[in-house]
This record gives structure tokens, C-alpha cells and sequence, in this order.
């Protein structure tokens, strides 16, 4: 199933960070070649109008952990996919959820960063 989880990278062990960077180009070429795509906007499961951005920010952050990529993908193409589908509203919380149950390492990282998140706030009071 392609997803984007649109949690913050951070958050994402390498597996599902990696994993949703090869099913963010599996996404545009099912688009380029004007395949079907309408069950996983109905699951809420993509965002076509975030698919540049999404990609980017992905990159970045394995970038930042020492990995390499060079899989570029089109702003032209991406803005027209996003301008004939729209946008979609993923659910954060569940895919929070769905990451934390389906993986002990970024339920660890997702309760590292909600300890982090919570005193910061605490102290701010």
C-alpha cells in the first residue's frame, strides 16, 4: 500500500523514512502513467498536493542521518498532479498511532520526541 505517514521525519526510524521515500516515486509513477490512485485518497492515506514538499523534507532528514539520494522529482510535474487531484487531510494521529504499533523503533523515537514536546511546553509555563 503506498502512504505517506506526514509526521514529522524526525520521528521515523530509517525503515519507514526510506520506505516512504520509495512509495512517494511508486505514488508519481502510478500517477504519470494514470493509474487509479482514488482508494488511497478515499483511506486519507496521500496528499497529492504535498508530494513535492513531503519528498524534500523526507530527503533531508536521510540526508541528515548520512544516507545518499539522488531521486529528484519534477515541482512542474508535482504542482499538475497536485492542481488535477487536490489536497487530502491525513489524519496525524493515526498515523502516529498506526507507526507506533507497527514498529518498536519509531514508537521509541515517537515517545522520545512527545517527552521532548511535553517538557518544553512545561517549562514555557
Amino acid at each position: 500500500m503506498i502512504r505517506m505517514w506526514m509526521v514529522d521525519p524526525r520521528i521515523m526510524c530509517t525503515r519507514h523514512l526510506c520506505r516512504e521515500h520509495c512509495e512517494i516515486h511508486r505514488l508519481v509513477s502510478n500517477l504519470r502513467k494514470g493509474r487509479n490512485v482514488r482508494k488511497y485518497l478515499l483511506q486519507q492515506v496521500i496528499d497529492i498536493s504535498s508530494i513535492y514538499a513531503r519528498h524534500k523534507e523526507i530527503e533531508e532528514e536521510i540526508m541528515a542521518r548520512g544516507g545518499k539520494l539522488d531521486s529528484p522529482l519534477s515541482v512542474a510535474e508535482c504542482v499538475a498532479f497536485a492542481r488535477w487531484y487536490g489536497s487530502t487531510t491525513i489524519n496525524m494521529g493515526r498515523s502516529l498511532s498506526d507507526l507506533s504499533c507497527c514498529c518498536k523503533q519509531c514508537q521509541k523515537r515517537i515517545g522520545k520526541f512527545v517527552y521532548i514536546a511535553f517538557n518544553n511546553e512545561r517549562e514555557m509555563q
